[in-house]
């Protein structure tokens, strides 16, 4: 239940910061960091249905059509929490920014097709890749937050995700 109310938590604070900064006139996909952390934390099958909830309130909210972006982070952060080294927050940048370009790219191409080539995409593109590389640098200090706040409630966090899958299958 902690796990429950932990994610709804982090899920409300990314949406209201997303729709505030976008209100404002800047374009941060906040959404797929956190989708990116809820899946490597949570397995995809919890992330997918959380991913469902958020994706109809940013596009409500802000006229998007970012499911297919999220669905594809939500595959990489599934293949990065079983080949990956989550250990090392220092590192995680190069994933997350990765799956963040990817993923602006894809959210650039669903909106275009969606509003008939109406939207400003040049402008859009300078915001979107700003603001990723802003989301890359703080990834590590945005994962220690998240990790400390979980630790707090005493349930898994990132950096500990491949420590206690190994040592679950060596007890078995």
């Amino acid at each position: 239940m902690k796990v429950v109310i932990y994610t709804f938590f982090l899920l409300f604070l990314t949406i209201w910061t997303e729709v505030s900064l976008s209100n404002a006139g800047f374009l941060v996909p906040l959404l797929f960091f956190q989708m990116f952390y809820l899946t490597v934390v949570n397995r995809w099958r919890f992330s997918l249905l959380v991913a469902l909830v958020a994706c109809v309130l940013v596009d409500h909210l802000l006229g998007y059509t970012s499911l297919p972006s999220v669905l594809f982070t939500i595959v990489v952060a599934s293949f990065w929490r079983s080949i990956g080294d989550c250990s090392k927050v220092e590192l995680q940048f190069l994933p997350i920014s990765v799956t963040l370009f990817a993923g602006v790219f894809i959210l650039m191409i669903c909106t275009f097709l969606k509003y008939g080539g109406t939207i400003p995409y040049w402008d859009w593109f300078v915001q979107l890749f700003g603001s990723v590389v802003c989301i890359a640098f703080l990834t590590p200090f945005l994962i220690r937050v998240q990790d400390w706040l979980a630790t707090k409630l005493k349930i898994l966090t990132y950096a500990e995700v491949q420590r206690e899958e190994m040592y679950s299958a060596t007890n078995k």
